[in-house]
């Protein structure tokens, strides 16, 4: 008989180690869409990952109980066949601690967290109906360990948790979708599993990120006549033009085309009707630019490095293309080139950024903090920039040739991919 429960202690030593790594690689995400399903084991799931805190106490406490009983009984089965071959008692004891916790760790340890570790969910389905009872059963003891825990932690300056917390989050959400949408050839399910992932990250972009750089912007100084303004909204079709006093490192705020008809009519002076801008640093998020936007109905706000210098613009519209992908309209006139010639060949634009390369064509070019587009990634390993027709070895897997370049940027590069 004493066999029987040696075996049983051991299934259930088992049991509540795969529950245990079970709930902690479990995808929250579908856990939670699992919540939407009728029936009793899902209530059961939905009840235990709703309480992890009091949960995982209850799988330790239920497996160091189990472990306490199966080591009694291990040593109680072994010691009298022992004692037929040796009389010390400490050998007695270092023997069947060995082969106990040899076998308590293959069969109990180490294979159901192997399983439980590469089918989580499953498994969790599986055993989330005998897990609410034992959550019943050790109830009273996990409040007790709880409670002692929480005493010994204030002992130390800590402040225990008191609130179970849901561990879904933003990470849980992203993996659900790559996992879910890697492998989808339809575009519209591509596109909108691309349009979350940008709501995801967008928190996260800092305006550095998505500013238009000072050296495109068009801009005019405060004594610029009437009509050289109007000549230059003519020639670059914009709605605003930023303004500055003596250095564009002196914005002083932005006129908008549609003043130019009021400046008509009245007869006022252009100057009158520049509208005051806001100022943000490059490291500020988007979203916070955004909401300061909106809050002082603004449509363009200044970028500032950490020398008060101007670094560029961002406007309403490069946020919202953050999560929409590209809005074209009749007045854009930068276009990105990023064309896939051959495996090994691509014609790109300078100001192309390199995690927009990886995400269309999975090329695995390297993504720093020091260079964002291809231009900056040419630049830094050349350190200058390059003319036309010169090739720059960037790496062993990488090299690219200027197709197009001006004194100050480069524009169209070739890039080769070697295997």
């Amino acid at each position: 008989m004493i066999y029987f429960y040696i075996v049983l202690c051991v299934l259930l030593s088992a049991f509540f180690s795969g529950s245990e790594t079970a709930f902690l690689a479990s995808d929250r995400l579908q856990v939670e869409l699992d919540k939407a399903k009728r029936g009793v084991g899902s209530k059961a799931q939905t009840f235990l990952f709703d309480r992890p805190g009091k949960y995982i106490t209850t799988v330790l406490v239920a497996n160091n109980v189990i472990n306490v009983i199966y080591g009694l009984l291990f040593a109680a089965l072994l010691e009298p066949l022992l004692r037929q071959w040796m009389t010390n008692a400490f050998l007695i004891v270092l023997i069947q601690t060995l082969i106990s916790t040899a076998v308590v760790i293959i069969f109990g340890e180490y294979v159901p967290k192997s399983v439980a570790k590469a089918r989580p969910n499953e498994y969790m389905q599986f055993a989330s109906l005998p897990l609410t009872f034992a959550y019943v059963i050790f109830y009273p003891i996990t409040i007790l360990a709880g409670g002692l825990t929480n005493l010994f932690l204030l002992l130390f300056g800590i402040k225990g948790k008191t609130n179970d917390q849901s561990p879904l989050g933003k990470v849980d959400l992203d993996y659900y979708i790559r996992q879910n949408t890697s492998s989808e050839d339809d575009p519209t399910v591509r596109h909108e599993a691309m349009l979350l992932q940008n709501a995801l990250e967008f928190p996260d972009i800092q305006v550095r990120d998505c500013l238009i750089p000072r050296n495109e912007l068009s801009a005019v100084e405060e004594d610029t006549s009437m009509e050289e303004l109007l000549d230059l909204f003519i020639k670059t079709g914009y709605s605003k033009i930023i303004v500055y006093r003596e250095s564009i490192d002196n914005v002083i705020g932005y006129i908008h085309s549609t003043e130019m008809f009021r400046c008509h009519k009245d007869g006022s002076r252009w100057q009158e009707h520049i509208k005051e801008t806001i100022y943000v640093p490059e490291t500020l998020t988007i979203e916070k630019v955004m909401q300061s936007l909106l809050l002082r109905k603004r449509g363009l706000a200044i970028v500032v490095d950490e020398l008060g210098g101007t670094s560029g613009i961002v406007t309403l519209e490069d946020i919202v293309e953050e999560i929409f992908g590209d809005i074209e309209d009749e007045h854009d006139t930068v276009h990105i080139v990023m064309r896939k010639v051959s495996e090994e060949e691509y014609i790109l634009s300078g100001r192309a950024g390199l995690d927009d390369i990886n995400d269309k064509f999975e090329i695995g070019l390297p993504e720093e903090e020091d260079f964002k587009t291809i231009a900056g990634y040419i630049m830094s390993v050349s350190q200058s920039i390059p003319g036309r027709g010169e090739v720059v070895e960037l790496s062993p897997k990488f090299s690219a040739e200027i197709l197009r370049a001006s004194e100050n940027k480069i524009i169209l590069v070739r890039l080769l991919v070697r295997s």
